[in-house]
């Protein structure tokens, strides 16, 4: 304010203005939420400051709420994947009931147990893949609404938010695991449907 309006007497100034005009505080963003209590630790020993203010409890209520909804998604992906791999099994079991003659012959001519049934289990692979592409598509549609939504909002939520955006590292990581995740399920679905067969 000196600067701007070029004031040589400081003290006549904010005589005039009845005190100081300027707001004494100052407004600190941490970069996540873990990096909160001790950035306001470490704030409230500098000499000049009275009081450190932050939502302290509001932090620990969102960390008790994300380890929860942790827990709530682990046990709906493991009830989703179990539901896949029995999906991928019927669906693989009636594609070889339905080319049994098929294999039938195969086996009469001489044909492997591992080359008879490798196309069936390449064939849940593929649905395993294709199910994990459609996730990925879902997940990235609902964050980019969610992100979009939230940028509108107050600065605190604005700040949760910013802190649940994934890097590039984890944008990259995150539709490789799903590829893999769901080509292990599509495998073993596929296993599960042809054990039986192959075993006769």
């Amino acid at each position: 304010m000196v600067k701007q309006l070029k004031i040589s007497d400081i003290a006549g100034a904010t005589e005039q203005l009845e005190g100081n005009p300027l707001v004494d505080e100052l407004k600190v963003k941490a970069r996540t939420s873990k990096d909160v209590p001790i950035l306001a630790k470490k704030l409230s020993q500098v000499s000049g400051i009275e009081e450190v203010q932050y939502l302290d409890e509001v932090l620990k209520r969102m960390q008790q709420l994300s380890q929860g909804l942790s827990w709530v998604s682990l046990t709906i992906i493991a009830v989703l994947s179990l539901t896949a791999i029995a999906v991928i099994t019927t669906t693989i079991r009636l594609i070889v009931m339905a080319r049994r003659r098929e294999i039938e012959i195969m086996q009469l001519v001489g044909a492997t147990a591992s080359w008879i049934y490798l196309p069936f289990i390449l064939q849940g692979i593929t649905f395993g893949v294709a199910g994990a592409l459609i996730a990925w598509g879902l997940i990235a549609s609902v964050q980019q609404f969610l992100a979009n939504l939230l940028a509108t909002g107050p600065d605190f939520i604005q700040f949760i938010a910013g802190g649940t955006q994934p890097n590039p590292l984890q944008l990259v990581l995150l539709p490789l695991l799903l590829l893999s995740f769901g080509g292990s399920i599509g495998l073993l679905g596929s296993l599960f449907a042809v054990r039986r067969f192959a075993s006769r």
